[in-house]
């Protein structure tokens, strides 16, 4: 599959993190539980700055839930900080 092997060269040496699916756990604690920002104030700052993307979609609202039944593809969601700097987030059910 073309599409799925430029993710695995794309994501080569991305941190990866694993999560338990927990419907109430909004943006900025999935940030925080990944080690993408250090605080909640800094998660919140990134995503009300735009600057924190799910699958190339951009997260607006810090306190809405994750969808993970929708961004989960292969039961990953790939966040991104930014144009570079992306973290492999890997769904556990």
């Amino acid at each position: 599959n073309d599409k799925m092997d430029k993710l695995d060269q794309l994501l080569i040496g991305a941190p990866c993190h694993e999560e338990r699916i927990d419907a109430s756990i909004s943006w900025d604690q999935l940030l925080i539980n990944s080690k993408i920002a250090p605080s909640k104030s800094e998660a919140k700052r990134l995503i009300s700055g735009g600057g924190i993307y799910a699958w190339d979609k951009k997260i607006l609202d810090f306190k809405e839930k994750v969808p993970f039944s929708s961004l989960s593809k292969s039961n990953i969601i790939v966040i991104s900080k930014g144009k570079r700097s992306k973290t492999v987030v890997r769904i556990i059910k």
